[in-house]
C-alpha cells in the first residue's frame, strides 16, 4: 500500500465532460429549463408527470429541442433522481465583422478581446445579421451568443444606438 507521501493521482484519462452539467432533481425541472437529452444540451419544451405506479416511483417525461440543432428529444425520468443540467450561457457581443468565410468577429467587453471563432448562423438569424451589418452605420450591433458544452451559436442581434 502506497504511503500518503509518494501517492499521486492519475486525472490525464478523466471525462471534463461532467465539469460541463449539474445535477438537478427530475421533479424541479420545468418548461423552458435546459436539460441533457441524449448527450445533447436542450431547452425543455414538454414535460408530463406519470403518477406513482403499485410498484414504482412517480415518473417525468421530458421533451426538449436541441439548443444548437433544433432537433428533438426526449427521456424518462424517475422524480426522486438527478437528471444532467447544462451550465448555458448567454452574452452579447459588439459585432465587429462578418467575413466572406461564414464567421462573425465579435468583442467581448468583459475580456477586452476579440471572437473569431462564431459562425455565422444558417437561416433567419444569419440573414438577419448580415442585412443589419450592411445597411446600419449609425448604430452598434450586439450578437447574443449562447454556449454551453463547448459549443456557442449566434442566436438573435440587436443594436443600440451610439452614444
Amino acid at each position: 500500500m502506497p504511503s500518503a507521501d509518494n501517492f499521486e493521482d492519475d486525472f490525464s484519462n478523466g471525462s471534463a465532460e461532467a465539469s460541463h452539467t449539474f445535477p438537478r432533481s427530475a421533479n424541479d425541472i420545468r418548461v423552458g429549463d435546459y436539460i441533457l437529452l441524449d448527450d445533447s444540451p436542450c431547452k425543455v419544451t414538454d414535460l408530463s408527470k406519470a403518477q406513482t405506479g403499485k410498484h414504482g416511483a412517480a415518473k417525468v417525461i421530458l421533451s426538449g429541442t436541441d439548443i444548437f440543432t433544433g432537433k428533438k428529444h426526449g427521456g424518462s425520468y424517475s422524480s426522486s433522481h438527478n437528471v444532467p443540467v447544462p451550465i448555458v450561457t448567454r452574452r452579447n457581443h459588439l459585432l465587429l465583422d462578418v467575413s466572406n468565410d461564414g464567421y462573425l468577429t465579435l468583442f467581448d467587453a468583459d475580456t477586452k478581446t476579440e471572437k473569431s471563432d462564431v459562425k455565422l448562423p444558417e437561416g433567419k438569424v444569419g440573414d438577419k445579421i448580415k442585412d443589419k451589418f450592411d445597411r446600419e452605420f449609425e448604430v452598434d450591433l450586439f450578437a447574443t451568443v449562447l454556449s454551453s458544452m463547448n459549443h456557442q451559436i449566434v442566436v438573435d442581434v440587436v443594436d443600440k444606438e451610439r452614444d
